[in-house]
């Protein structure tokens, strides 16, 4: 539902088949909206906002070790199935990305993205969205609005408050010391993930039973797509990603250079890649 120029369509369809379902439920209410300007304007932080207290929608990062939504007028709100409803499953049935192949049946939820807190590798995407932000954007052509819309305007409150778990700890102090330096932000290894299974790369199980565990139906890059991975050279993997475009999603401009600070290679960015790892609701899509 992001990264085109279909998202504003997309986000307003959604919106307006949700407010149609619960107006016949009851005609009195209207879909809600957050405006988080708001917060901005009063010099809020983000994760100081009372639409995370118990009232409203609940901790923006949760206390469990599954960062379940778990107290508040939303706890443990269960994700549906498809049941007919739709075909664009996760492999255990859950109306999740098929690539987010998370078997918790609850809302989940965490401040945290590749090891880093909310989105503060690039300070501007670590805060709301302001009023003078829109108005930036308002006064440009159709394209600069949708591009607004679809990133600075509103993209970076999806990362903060879905977050981005179950990584390599290996790939830490890449995020935490090495994507300032390069260029790079928190939510690249999402985005290039997503590309990946895009271009289809990135495979997930067809299904996995209920019993079976999380780390046993994870999403890869199986070999009859990639290749041997015993066989495969860095130049190898690393033709797979440019040929894909994933490495122009991204505004590293020496990947060479910045994979050999961490001692990590081309290959060891494909597997983790197409590892995709866990992402919150909000940051699955």
């Amino acid at each position: 539902w992001h990264d085109d120029a279909g998202m504003v369509n997309h986000h307003v369809g959604i919106t307006w088949q949700f407010e149609q379902s619960i107006r016949m439920v009851d005609s009195r209410t209207a879909a809600h909206y957050w405006d988080y300007t708001r917060e901005a304007g009063r010099g809020i932080e983000w994760y100081a906002s009372n639409i995370f207290d118990d009232e409203w929608f609940g901790s923006n990062s949760p206390n469990n070790a599954d960062h379940i939504v778990d107290k508040g007028r939303f706890a443990y709100s269960p994700i549906s199935k498809g049941l007919g409803f739709s075909d664009i499953v996760n492999p255990y049935g859950f109306l999740r990305s098929p690539w987010n192949t998370n078997n918790v049946p609850y809302v989940m939820r965490s401040n945290k993205t590749y090891f880093a807190f909310g989105d503060n590798i690039i300070p501007s995407n670590s805060a709301f969205p302001t009023c003078s932000d829109y108005a930036s954007f308002v006064k440009s052509s159709l394209s600069e609005v949708a591009y607004g819309l679809n990133g600075k305007l509103h993209g970076p409150v999806h990362i903060m408050i879905g977050g981005h778990w179950d990584s390599k700890s290996r790939w830490a102090p890449v995020v935490l010391e090495g994507m300032l330096s390069y260029g790079g932000n928190t939510d690249l290894f999402l985005l290039l993930s997503k590309f990946l299974w895009r271009q289809g790369f990135v495979h997930t199980p067809e299904s996995c039973s209920s019993d079976t565990a999380h780390s046993d139906c994870m999403a890869s890059c199986p070999e009859t797509i990639v290749g041997s991975y015993e066989k495969m050279t860095n130049e190898d993997a690393k033709a797979i990603m440019s040929n894909a475009g994933a490495l122009d999603l991204a505004s590293i401009s020496d990947w060479d250079a910045f994979l050999a600070t961490y001692d990590l290679s081309f290959k060891d960015m494909l597997k983790e890649l197409c590892h995709v790892g866990t992402p919150g609701e909000m940051y699955s899509s």
